[in-house]
């Protein structure tokens, strides 16, 4: 996109939106929804309901957020939404009081019709049982499951988003979003990690002047562990035997580093550094993980879709390397402690705070490596546009050996 221009299809996402919000505020009145102008010091906050409906890796990258909140409010109840496919991995959050998951799916040319709706009927049924003194929705980016609409239909005291003007997409997208908050952060242009971002969330309900350092975290339990040491064999071996997981899916097609890659990382790992590969995934990734296995054929199982995401993070505790696709594993993996190693469809000098940039989403630790394409490949320019694998093939099999080399030579 050149200067200003804005495409087509933007334009016409954006006067729906424009159109959906207007009605949206006009339904707040007439039920007359309540709302401050601002968070003060003098009002008593009690309830707070935190809005997450985006992805795992957004999950992951916001448990650090959690944990400062509970901190700045040790007494008010604490609530967490987020989509039904997360709810697993945070349902055994210590720093909450309830999770409730909120069902998205639906076809995606109806969304914007259908999840206002569900918005309502979902804010609708937990207003009955608490009225919240704040909600906050950390997306800093484009929020395309309408946590905006849910946050007004629950009838805060008080709301806190990132403003619709933050990016030239999210004013398409979310155009008159920012009426849907009592309290809209401006945020700006700074390329800064999403953790730092919801320590700006921190900073602004806590009144310091300096950012909260934010970590990340994951929970799960002893019925966890256990089916985590069932499935790797752990009751019999020997501690020398080491594990390598290999995400070979992610969220979007353009994000798969092809899948003949991942073979021949796994048949190297296998004979020079005899590591068994486990491979991680969700339901989809399954075919993937089967191809890969069918060509090794030896010391290696795909679990793709036989594990919950709990399950997954106890697994990888276990592990002594991860090598994946950016998506949401690669935020497990890294949390665990293990050194991973992230393949990125975004070229090196690409947009930073592009959504597919590491500088916004690399999983967040000191034991990384970050593989990027050296150049995209046209059409893309600053970013991968690509509907399948694209810029992400310019990143070689020798690319991620010498990543883990790097690795394990410092482990």
């Amino acid at each position: 996109m050149d200067g200003n221009k804005i495409p087509l299809t933007w334009r016409f996402v954006k006067t729906i939106v424009s159109i959906q919000t207007f009605v949206v505020l006009i339904i707040g009145r007439l039920f007359s929804f309540k709302k401050e102008k601002e968070v003060t010091d003098e009002c008593k906050t009690e309830s707070i309901v935190v809005i997450r409906l985006d992805g795992i890796g957004d999950a992951v990258l916001s448990s650090g957020f959690i944990k400062e909140l509970r901190s700045l409010f040790p007494y008010a109840r604490i609530d967490i939404i987020v989509r039904k496919n997360i709810l697993n991995l945070v349902e055994k959050c210590p720093y909450v009081n309830n999770v409730y998951a909120f069902n998205t799916n639906c076809i995606y040319f109806f969304r914007f019709f259908i999840l206002p709706i569900k918005a309502y009927i979902f804010a609708y049924k937990i207003y009955k049982n608490c009225k919240y003194d704040l909600i906050i929705n950390p997306r800093w980016d484009t929020d395309g499951f309408y946590a905006g609409y849910l946050a007004f239909f629950l009838r805060p005291k008080r709301s806190i988003g990132y403003s619709e003007k933050v990016n030239k997409r999210k004013r398409c997208f979310n155009s008159g979003f920012d009426k849907l908050y009592t309290c809209v952060l401006e945020g700006d242009q700074r390329i800064l990690h999403e953790i730092e971002r919801n320590a700006e969330i921190i900073k602004y309900l806590s009144g310091k002047k300096e950012n909260t350092s934010i970590s990340a975290e994951v929970w799960f339990d002893g019925n966890d562990e256990m089916c985590a040491k069932k499935i790797l064999g752990l009751y019999d071996i020997r501690e020398q035997v080491k594990f390598s997981a290999m995400g070979v899916g992610a969220g979007h097609p353009k994000r798969i580093w092809p899948v003949e890659n991942f073979i021949s990382i796994a048949g190297w790992l296998i004979d020079f550094y005899n590591f068994k590969v486990i491979i991680l995934g969700d339901s989809r990734d399954r075919m993937l993980g089967e191809e890969v296995m069918k060509k090794i054929g030896k010391n290696i199982l795909n679990l793709c879709g036989q594990t919950t995401l709990r399950q997954t993070c106890a697994i990888l505790k276990h592990c002594d390397l991860y090598i994946g696709n950016d998506s949401g594993i690669l935020h497990l993996a890294a949390v665990t402690g293990i050194p991973v190693v992230g393949i990125y469809c975004h070229p090196v000098n690409g947009d930073p705070l592009n959504e597919n940039s590491p500088k916004r989403f690399a999983p967040y630790t000191s034991k990384a490596k970050i593989i990027q394409p050296k150049y995209p490949i046209l059409p893309c320019v600053e970013n991968c546009k690509a509907k399948k694998a694209h810029c992400i093939k310019n990143i070689s099999v020798n690319d991620v050996k010498i990543a883990v080399e790097e690795l394990i030579s410092v482990k």
